[in-house]
């Protein structure tokens, strides 16, 4: 039971909770700022996606949750530019 709670484990789960609700969190705090178009979403969601899906790519292979969210901060700075 021991060996099921290791650190890579552990970092997995919180970099895809991460990941999972980020996209969700900030579309909720930016539909209540009121400044949301029904135009732009659809890409906002897939550098979304795309930035998740790589943060909890990173932290599975290197295991740093840091590093990791980097990674998907850096993705999605490379999407929207």
């Amino acid at each position: 039971m021991s060996q099921f709670f290791t650190y890579a484990i552990l970092t997995a789960t919180v970099a895809s909770a991460l990941g999972l609700a980020a996209p969700f969190l900030l579309a909720r705090a930016r539909r209540d700022h009121g400044t949301a178009q029904r135009g732009d979403q659809p890409w906002r969601r897939r550098i979304m996606l795309l930035s998740a899906f790589t943060t909890y790519f990173a932290a599975l292979k290197t295991s740093n949750l840091l590093l990791a969210i980097l990674v998907g901060m850096g993705t999605g700075a490379v999407m929207v530019s």
